[in-house]
């Protein structure tokens, strides 16, 4: 059934706002009806909050499909209990560490960044890195990686 973008949008805030999401927040972000949040739900659920992020990124946060429980996770994890700009920035972070190490690189930080819409050089990718490497190691940490985007 189709549900005006509204909906769509009160459904995502209060998820978001309680840091939770139930079988109807699910059921009304997934258009389709097909159990699994798809690229084209998650570009809608985005829009309507007034949200922005690529395609690519959009592609890989969905994958095979977010599940509610998937979405659940993701929710809990980067609800706007934190903050909206604590959120991207984890987002970014999980969109940058592909490989679920912790650590972002100058090829992962240049592919999430670009993914997000912002391309850098291997040199602004490298100076990002010195600039926010507080342990030195070369790689960016989460919490590296966050102070960084809030600078």
């Amino acid at each position: 059934s189709f549900l005006c973008p509204s909906a769509v949008r009160r459904a995502a805030r209060s998820a978001m706002a309680r840091g939770a999401v139930d079988e109807h927040v699910f059921a009304i972000l997934d258009r389709d009806g097909d159990g699994k949040l798809g690229p084209s739900d998650i570009a809608e659920a985005i829009h309507v909050t007034n949200g922005s992020i690529n395609a690519n990124a959009i592609e890989k946060l969905a994958g095979e499909g977010l599940t509610l429980s998937d979405l659940s996770s993701i929710v809990a994890t980067h609800g706007d209990h934190a903050g909206a700009a604590r959120d991207a920035s984890a987002l970014a972070f999980s969109l940058c560490d592909g490989q679920g190490q912790g650590l972002v690189g100058v090829s992962e930080l240049r592919k999430g960044l670009s993914m997000l819409g912002m391309e850098s050089t291997e040199e602004e990718a490298k100076e990002l890195i010195r600039e926010f490497d507080s342990d030195g190691d070369g790689k960016l940490s989460r919490a590296e990686f966050v102070r960084m985007m809030g600078a």
